[in-house]
C-alpha cells in the first residue's frame, strides 16, 4: 500500500494517492526514510541515522529528535507497522514498503553476465525500465545520498552494458541503440557509453550520424565541465572523420555543375 519512488525524483505514494508534502516539519521524518533506503532499508543502525541527520546535536537531543521525526513518519505513512525499530535498529516492513531502487538492485544483483536466456532478457529490461534517473534526483548532496546514488548508477552502467552485449549479439542494433540512447538521456555526460553509441553507430555505417553525436557531446562537455574528450575518444572520432570523408568527397563530386 506504501510506494516509494526515489529514482530520478523523490516522492511517496499511500494507497492511490501522492503524498503532498510541505514545511520543514516533515522534512525530518522524509530525509529519515531516504537514509533508511540508501541504507538498505533493513537493520539500520539508530544511531547512525541520528548521526547522519543530526550531526551538530549531541547524544540526547539527536536521540530525542530521532524519535519524534519517527513517530510524524509513521503518521504520514499512515501505519506504525511500517517501519519497525527493534533492539535500536529500523527496517522497512516489506509487505508494506515498495521501494524502487530496491526492487532496481535486487533485480541487477540477479542477474547474470550476458548472454541471456529469453527469460533474464526480459529481466534486464524490466530492470532498465525501473532506473528512471539518479537516486532522489536533484534533493540535496549529502554524502550518504552520494554514496547509494553512484552505486545504484553503477549497477544501472553494467545492465546497460549487457544488454547491449546481448542486442548486438542476436543483431539486434535498434534494441542496442535505443539502450545505449535511453541511458545518454540519464547520464548525458557518461563518457564510457558515449563511445559504445559511437562505434554502435560506425559499425551500421553511419559515421555522420556518429561524428554529429559527438560533436555535441564535445560542446556539452566543455560547457558543463570544462574538459576536453578523453584521448580514446578523440581516437575514435578522428576514424569516425576519415571513414566519413569518402562519403562526403563524392556528394560533392556529384553537385550539378552551375548554369
Amino acid at each position: 500500500p506504501i510506494r516509494v519512488r526515489t529514482l530520478g525524483r523523490f516522492g511517496v505514494e499511500v494507497g492511490d494517492t501522492a503524498l503532498a508534502v510541505r514545511g520543514k516539519a516533515a522534512r525530518k521524518p522524509l530525509e529519515l526514510l531516504q537514509f533508511v533506503v540508501a541504507c538498505g532499508s533493513q537493520q539500520v543502525a539508530a544511531s547512525s541515522v541520528e548521526f547522519a541527520l543530526w550531526p551538530d546535536l549531541d547524544g540526547d537531543n539527536a536521540h530525542a529528535a530521532s524519535k519524534i521525526a519517527l513517530h510524524r513518519l509513521r503518521r504520514l505513512l499512515g501505519d506504525d507497522a511500517a517501519i519497525a525499530i527493534d533492539a535500536g535498529r529500523l527496517s522497512l516492513n516489506p509487505r508494506l514498503v515498495w521501494v524502487d531502487c530496491l526492487a532496481f538492485e535486487a533485480l541487477a544483483d540477479a542477474l547474470p553476465a550476458a548472454p541471456f536466456s529469453p527469460a533474464q532478457q526480459a529481466s534486464a529490461e524490466r530492470t532498465l525500465a525501473l532506473y528512471a534517473g539518479s537516486f532522489l534526483g536533484s534533493e540535496d548532496d549529502h554524502s550518504w545520498q552520494l554514496v547509494h546514488r553512484e552505486r545504484l548508477a553503477s549497477k544501472y552502467r553494467r545492465v546497460v552494458r549487457a544488454v547491449v552485449v546481448q542486442a548486438r549479439a542476436v543483431q539486434d542494433q535498434a534494441l542496442a541503440r535505443r539502450t545505449l540512447e535511453r541511458a545518454l538521456e540519464l547520464d548525458p555526460l557518461d563518457e564510457d557509453l558515449l563511445r559504445e553509441l559511437l562505434q554502435l553507430l560506425a559499425d551500421a555505417g553511419e559515421h555522420g550520424a556518429a561524428l554529429t553525436r559527438y560533436e555535441r557531446w564535445r560542446a556539452l562537455c566543455a560547457r558543463s565541465l570544462g574538459v576536453e574528450p578523453a584521448a580514446s575518444t578523440q581516437a575514435l572520432a578522428a576514424l569516425l572523420r576519415a571513414a566519413a570523408a569518402p562519403t562526403r568527397e563524392i556528394a560533392v563530386g556529384r553537385r550539378a555543375p552551375a548554369p
